[in-house]
């Protein structure tokens, strides 16, 4: 039998993505090295980029050193007055600070990576892709094409984490300014990144890792208290809503003759601003019984 081109998809979800971390793991270990190909979105960018760099294990070392406690648990940042642009209402200070220690370079690459963003000169959601060794190679378009366009993978991973419209202009967790890229992901922040157009699906392996879970239902960990509280969690719901549209892709994929697992918890996971320690580590514990179970499996 032919061998499969290994693919990773990974969603994005703030600091729910420590769930990603032994999912990946487990995965790497299943097959026995790097994808051939890894896209992420936002937090799975930074995941993403890391591991396609071989440097998962420091990148699960940067989820063990953080510890910042929230009052009200996955909305700190949702209450920084608007003016404070270099913050954004989304706060991500705690991971901010260690990406800012690290320094990721195409030619560090040990397979193709993608991340998710738009380009604002065209208004289009596109996937960067960065080949190994070789710099930024193309950005895939929603409609299949592909066309030339230079950026730094710092920038692009930068851009896929970004939260658009809220954070412009924003501070960077890599060197480099960002001005013309921010995320929309087919509307929706916790979407996964198609796998390429021009691959035959009976030719793919892919695997796909959300950050929460699919049913929009789930109870979180997040105290809603007033009116303002109740509108952030009624939105935090809705970006859940693109995922049943990759769940659906992925699941035509499959039927197609494409080999899928698609992996997502299936217990509240907290708030996507909750970095406390407490809830870091039980969410470890989640992504650990993540792995043991694809929750769809196919081919």
């Amino acid at each position: 039998m032919t061998a499969r081109t290994e693919i990773l998809l990974l969603s994005g979800g703030a600091f729910k993505g420590q769930v990603q971390i032994p999912v990946i793991r487990a995965i790497l270990q299943e097959i026995g090295s790097l994808p051939s190909l890894i896209r992420g979105t936002s937090i799975g960018a930074e995941n993403g980029a890391m591991t396609a760099c071989g440097r998962l294990e420091e990148m699960a070392a940067v989820w063990g050193g953080l510890d910042d406690h929230h009052g009200i648990d996955g909305v700190k940042g949702f209450l920084t007055p608007a003016l404070l642009r270099d913050r954004g209402i989304y706060s991500l200070s705690p991971m901010l600070r260690e990406m800012q220690r690290r320094r990721l370079d195409a030619a560090d690459l040990r397979c193709t990576f993608g991340a998710g963003t738009v380009i604002r000169e065209t208004d289009e959601h596109v996937v960067l892709t960065w080949e190994q060794k070789n710099g930024p190679r193309n950005c895939f378009f929603g409609d299949g094409r592909a066309v030339p366009h230079q950026i730094d993978l710092p920038t692009g991973c930068c851009g896929s984490s970004a939260i658009a419209p809220i954070m412009e202009p924003f501070s960077v967790p890599f060197p480099g300014k960002v001005d013309k890229m921010a995320t929309l992901s087919d509307g929706g922040h916790e979407h996964v990144g198609p796998p390429p157009p021009d691959l035959p699906p009976e030719t793919m392996s892919v695997h796909a890792v959300f950050c929460a879970p699919l049913d929009t239902k789930a109870k979180t960990t997040c105290q809603v208290n007033s009116i303002l509280e109740a509108t952030i969690w009624a939105v935090e719901k809705a970006m859940h809503a693109p995922m049943f549209g990759d769940v659906a892709l992925l699941e035509a994929l499959a039927k197609a003759g494409a080999r899928v697992r698609i992996y997502a918890p299936v217990e509240d996971v907290g708030g996507m601003l909750d970095a406390s320690r407490v809830t870091l580590d039980r969410r470890l514990k989640i992504g650990e019984r993540m792995a043991l179970k694809p929750i769809f499996s196919a081919n």
